[in-house]
């Protein structure tokens, strides 16, 4: 058994950022909507999200995802303005419709107040300085090498 604690950052020992991923196309586009829909698990208690919060974070967590060194705090900034590097980045994405998205309709008026609203609930999540050291650094974990030991892994991430 492996048992991770967030009091164990105090050395740095352990972090788990859901954008340090290598992955092909097929698998990012799956992990995209996986991570979109965790990402409304870990914001329900406020509220859940729209489908034009879901239709905005899926292509950007894709996008994200092809870049590196990518983090929850670059997801809140492709909401923000002084974004257009990551917009771009999207414009080339290899899958046609998300491209087409970021051509077309990232920058429409209709979603301004949903990427303030998804700011503001990523923000409420990096708060917390221990959620945002966990999850905005490299993966110091190399969770495949523990699940193929077939360690039993517990994460504490109570606050």
């Amino acid at each position: 058994m492996v048992y991770f604690t967030p009091k164990l950052l105090k050395q740095g020992v352990f972090a788990l950022n859901p954008f340090a991923v290598k992955l092909n196309d097929n698998e990012i586009d799956i992990y995209s909507n996986e991570l979109a829909l965790v990402f409304e698990e870990m914001i329900k208690s406020s509220s859940s999200l729209t489908l034009n919060m879901k239709s905005l974070l899926v292509p950007c967590i894709a996008v994200l995802l092809k870049r590196d060194n990518s983090s929850l705090r670059d997801l809140q900034r492709f909401m923000l303005e002084n974004n257009e590097d990551l917009v771009l980045l999207g414009t080339k994405s290899k899958n046609p419709a998300v491209a087409q998205f970021f051509k077309d309709n990232f920058n429409s008026p209709i979603y301004s107040i949903t990427k303030q609203s998804i700011a503001v609930k990523i923000q409420s999540l990096l708060n917390s300085h221990i959620f945002t050291n966990i999850t905005s650094v490299n993966e110091t974990i190399n969770l495949k090498g523990l699940i193929s030991q077939k360690k039993i892994i517990v994460f504490n991430l109570s606050k």
